[in-house]
């Protein structure tokens, strides 16, 4: 942080303390059995809060603001029907990245996601402050259009 940094973004936020599994044997299919009880831990935000703890005496030492943003990675699986897991996060970090919009990531080639919208709209006003949203992400590419999911939210 002396170096001058202005932020953090901590990927992979869902795997950084694993549960042990729930199921007796491994699951072949990840998609439709997404193990979110194990990899999204109460103690994940235990160990965030310890690095905002850091970032925090940074900050009254210096006066300086510093960024924290954090995003769970490429888990694969998508939010689902309930709201994000992700927002476990919120109370700590600054910008949450919520996964709602990754599914079908803004595209009119295979129809706009219209429940991950009405979902996101679902959400509280103070979560939406702190909300990062992603339409992509590097194992899941974006197709061509975005505009038409942006000028939505807009």
């Amino acid at each position: 942080m002396e170096k001058g940094v202005d932020g953090f973004v901590f990927d992979n936020v869902a795997f950084l303390v694993e549960e042990t599994p729930t199921k007796s044997k491994a699951v072949g299919d990840w998609f439709q059995n997404c193990p979110n009880s194990q990899i999204f831990s109460p103690r994940n935000v235990d160990v965030l809060k310890q690095i905002k703890q850091a970032i925090d005496d940074y900050r009254m030492k210096t006066g300086k603001d510093i960024l924290l943003a954090v995003n769970s990675g490429d888990t694969g699986c998508g939010a689902g029907d309930t709201p994000d897991q992700m927002l476990m996060f919120s109370e700590v970090a600054d910008v949450t990245i919520i996964r709602d919009f990754t599914h079908l990531r803004g595209s009119k080639m295979v129809g706009f996601n219209r429940l991950a919208l009405e979902k996101y709209f679902k959400y509280n006003d103070t979560d939406k402050t702190k909300f990062g949203l992603t339409t992509a992400t590097l194992s899941m590419p974006p197709y061509e259009n975005m505009m038409n999911l942006a000028s939505t939210l807009l």
